[in-house]
């Protein structure tokens, strides 16, 4: 899988709060404003998508080095959840702080369109388990 070098994670890190949290906590919730990504430092979460219907589908596990909620920076709204399957610590990067590194750095901003991208395809939420438009 493509992700954001080691520098560019340590640097978004670098002036983010630290919070920690124990396993089957709900870091995102699908469907709410995102204003914020965070960056797993230690611990698995998984990406839990929700239907209308009430089912309830894991379409991904990500670990320390792994940087979730990113999406919302485009879609405003969290396309699915983000539930610790261990106990974590992360890096919570407001939305302003990740578009700064962006905008001043290309190549990270490309490597993590590239990162963004390949997660897409492989946690492809399927249709009955999107927000309704």
């Amino acid at each position: 899988m493509v992700s954001p070098s080691r520098a560019a994670i340590l640097e978004l890190c670098s002036k983010a709060p630290v919070e920690h949290y124990p396993a089957g906590a709900v870091l995102m919730r699908q469907g709410e404003i995102g204003t914020y990504c965070l960056v797993i430092l230690s611990g698995q979460v998984d990406i839990v998508a929700h239907s209308p219907l009430g089912e309830t589908k894991r379409v991904a596990s990500r670990g320390a080095g792994s940087v979730v909620g990113e999406y919302s920076l485009f879609e405003k709204e969290r396309t699915a959840s983000v539930i610790t399957s261990a106990a974590c610590t992360c890096a919570r990067i407001p939305h302003a702080a990740l578009l700064q590194m962006l905008n001043n750095s290309p190549p990270i901003a490309i490597t993590f369109l590239a990162a963004a991208l390949e997660k897409a395809r492989e946690t492809a939420v399927p249709e009955g388990f999107r927000n309704p438009a």
